[in-house]
């Protein structure tokens, strides 16, 4: 999954983790750095999205810093 680095726990855990804590009305913030934990992050937000429906649930990604090759 991730393009440059490691998560800290697996990807699909992470989305989970996302999916539950949103189902419970959580505002979600991921501090990423690189592509693939700025692409993990909107890819959890969109499972939430799907799984719980739209909210105005205000999830945002902290720090962001992408890197283009």
């Amino acid at each position: 999954m991730a393009r440059y680095g490691e998560t800290s726990f697996p990807p699909e855990t992470i989305k989970k983790w996302v999916v539950d804590a949103d189902k419970e009305g959580f505002s979600i913030r991921f501090h990423a750095i690189g592509d693939g934990a700025i692409r993990l992050a909107i890819d959890a937000y969109e499972e939430a999205q799907k799984a719980n429906g739209k909210r105005d649930s205000r999830h945002s990604v902290e720090h962001i810093e992408g890197f283009s090759r």
